[in-house]
C-alpha cells in the first residue's frame, strides 16, 4: 500500500488548488464559487479520466476527497459508497456529495 505525506499549491487562472496528502488520505482543497452548467460539462468532458484516476487511486489504497469552501464535493479512490448519481453516471470509485443548501 502506498503512503504519501507533504502537500502542493497549484494556481490556475485565478483559482488555487491546495493539495495535502498524510498516509492514505490526500486532500484538495478548492476556493471560489462556480457555476453548476460550467461543472456538469466539465464532468461529462473529463469522465473517462475521472474514471481511470478514481481506479488506479483505488488500486494504490489512495483516497482523493476534494473540498470547496470547506464542504466536501467529491471523494475518489478506495474510500468510497457508490450512490445513484455515481452509479447513473458509470464513475466506480466516486462519491459526489449533495451540495448543502446556503444559510
Amino acid at each position: 500500500m502506498l503512503a504519501i505525506s507533504g502537500s502542493l499549491e497549484v494556481t490556475i487562472g485565478d483559482e488555487r488548488i491546495q493539495i495535502v496528502a498524510d498516509g492514505q488520505q490526500l486532500t484538495a482543497k478548492i476556493g471560489g464559487e462556480r457555476d453548476l452548467r460550467r461543472s456538469l460539462i466539465a464532468l461529462a468532458r473529463g469522465r473517462p479520466m475521472i474514471r481511470a484516476f478514481a481506479a488506479r487511486l483505488n488500486q494504490n489504497g489512495l483516497t482523493l476527497t476534494i473540498v470547496r469552501n470547506g464542504a466536501p464535493l467529491a471523494r475518489l479512490g478506495r474510500d468510497t459508497r457508490p450512490s445513484l448519481v455515481d452509479r447513473l453516471l458509470d464513475l466506480p470509485h466516486v462519491t459526489i456529495f449533495p451540495r448543502t443548501p446556503r444559510a
